[in-house]
C-alpha cells in the first residue's frame, strides 16, 4: 500500500474510529471482520479518499457473522484482543522491527484512544487497558516468532 502511495495512516486512523464504535458502542468482538477498500459508489456521507491507483474509494468493513458481544470490562477487552489477533494481520499491529509498521502503530494507537474516549468519556480505563493488552499480545508474538526463528537456524 505505501509503495503505490495510498494514505496508509488516513486509513489507520478510519480503522481505529471504527474499531472503537464497534467494541464500545455495539459492544462486540469484530472477530473476523475484515475493513477492505472499494469504489466510493453514491455514498457521499463518509470518508473518501483519492489515488492515482485506485481513484476515489472507500473503506468498508464486511463480515460480522463470527461477531460475539462483549462486556465493557476487562473480560471483554481480552476477549476483544483475541479477536484482533485473530484476525487477518491487516490490522495496525504493535512490536513490529518494522520502523514504517511501528509508526503506524503509534497513529492507530493515539487515534483509538482519542476515539475510544469520545464514545466512553475520559474516566474510562478500559481504551488504555486495550491497547495495553495489544502491545502486551504483540511483544509475546514477536517474542515467539523470534524464538522459531532462532531454533530453526
Amino acid at each position: 500500500m505505501e509503495d503505490i502511495g495510498l494514505p496508509v495512516q488516513q486509513y489507520a486512523q478510519a480503522m481505529a474510529d471504527a474499531l472503537a464504535t464497534i467494541y464500545w458502542d455495539a459492544k462486540i468482538d469484530a472477530n473476523d471482520v475484515e475493513f477492505v477498500l472499494a469504489p466510493a459508489g453514491t455514498h457521499r456521507d463518509s470518508q473518501t479518499w483519492s489515488s492515482q491507483m485506485l481513484g476515489e474509494h472507500k473503506m468498508w468493513i464486511l463480515d460480522f457473522d463470527c461477531c460475539n458481544t462483549i462486556t465493557l470490562d476487562q473480560a471483554g477487552v481480552e476477549q476483544a484482543a483475541a479477536a484482533f489477533y485473530k484476525n487477518d494481520p491487516f490490522y495496525p499491529r504493535p512490536a513490529s522491527d518494522n520502523e514504517a509498521d511501528r509508526m503506524l502503530w503509534r497513529v492507530f494507537r493515539s487515534r483509538f484512544l482519542e476515539s475510544s474516549r469520545a464514545i466512553l468519556g475520559q474516566e474510562s480505563r478500559l481504551p488504555q487497558l486495550m491497547v495495553q493488552r495489544l502491545e502486551e499480545m504483540g511483544e509475546e508474538r514477536r517474542r515467539a516468532v523470534r524464538s522459531c526463528s532462532k531454533e530453526e537456524s
